[in-house]
């Protein structure tokens, strides 16, 4: 969708209805892929807080921007990965 939308005039972007546009695309054949596998943006909202909007507008951009992984840091627990019932940590 984002190769079709960078197709169109820049104006597709605009916050209101442009006019005197002409709005079509070119005939293309589009041959689109990642370049590399990994190509993303870690979030860490577990040291800085985002509002609802910001992390929808982060996502919106990333999905401009043409990268394919998203990675959320939500939790930060520096403590053992999980206890056994004697109560000590057990290796992760």
């Amino acid at each position: 969708m984002q190769t079709l939308l960078q197709l169109l005039p820049p104006q597709i972007y605009a916050a209101r209805p442009a006019t005197g546009v002409p709005w079509t695309a070119p005939c293309v054949y589009v041959q689109d892929w990642p370049r590399f596998p990994w190509r993303g943006w870690m979030l860490d909202s577990v040291r800085h807080f985002f509002t609802k909007d910001e992390v929808k507008k982060l996502i919106d951009s990333l999905a401009f921007h043409k990268l394919n992984v998203f990675h959320w840091h939500l939790d930060d627990d520096s403590g053992c990965g999980w206890r056994s019932r004697n109560g000590r940590c057990s290796p992760r």
